[in-house]
């Protein structure tokens, strides 16, 4: 059976697929920040800072982070392991 596409009906095809590509993406993201990560409001307060202050150490390479889209987090192993004096220094 053959089936011939209009510009309409790829149109919608596109959108849908886009749709549901940003709903499982989404669905990934939350969960994984949830579990595994710490956000940098999280991480301020973890270390009594100001999130200004986890932006400057993160630029100045003091404490590792990771992108998942377009947003930073930090792994909460990681982020447990380290010493709030060894980033002041």
């Amino acid at each position: 059976m053959s089936m011939i596409l209009t510009s309409f009906t790829l149109e919608e095809v596109a959108t849908t697929l886009a749709t549901k590509l940003q709903a499982m993406q989404h669905n990934n993201n939350a969960a994984s920040t949830n579990n595994d990560y710490y956000s940098s409001i999280e991480v301020a307060q973890k270390f009594k800072v100001t999130k200004l202050t986890i932006f400057n150490w993160r630029k100045a390479n003091k404490i590792p982070f990771t992108k998942i889209g377009k947003t930073i987090v930090y792994h909460k192993a990681t982020i447990d392991n380290i010493h709030k004096p060894i980033l002041v220094n």
